[in-house]
């Protein structure tokens, strides 16, 4: 399953001290991505409309 890899890829990094950690870098990494990927989701739409045909 390709989910569980990248979580699994994302588990791996980790530089921080053990100061100051609230979160796991990894659930943060995954929400960047899951945030990134809505709102490429909802600027597509509009980059077709406006393409030149």
């Amino acid at each position: 399953m390709m989910g569980a890899s990248v979580i699994e890829q994302l588990r791996q990094v980790e530089f921080r001290t053990t100061d100051g950690r609230r979160h796991p870098l990894w659930l943060v990494l995954l929400f960047v991505i899951m945030g990134t990927m809505k709102i490429l989701t909802n600027f597509l739409p509009l980059w077709n409309e406006t393409a030149l045909p």
